[in-house]
């Protein structure tokens, strides 16, 4: 699961929902979730301190945008976490 941490007013945080959006669109909506930390009712995870962030099954693996290759061989099982 790739989870995508953004916030309004972010200013990498619309390339961010853009990779998203093309992940979904390569790898389906159940293997990632954006989620708005000014509308999430449940606390952050104490290593997601900065938006954008991206996790990848539970391990932050880029503070900032990742390039889509690296979100690409995460999502597609061929680079390691």
């Amino acid at each position: 699961m790739l989870e995508v941490f953004v916030a309004p007013g972010c200013e990498g945080c619309d390339h961010a929902r853009a990779l998203a959006q093309q992940a979904v669109a390569t790898y389906g909506a159940a293997r990632v979730r954006v989620v708005d930390i000014s509308q999430s009712a449940r606390s952050l995870p104490p290593e997601v301190f900065a938006v954008p962030s991206f996790r990848f099954n539970g391990v932050v693996v880029s503070l900032g945008n990742p390039t889509w290759e690296r979100l690409s061989g995460l999502l597609g099982g061929t680079e390691p976490v």
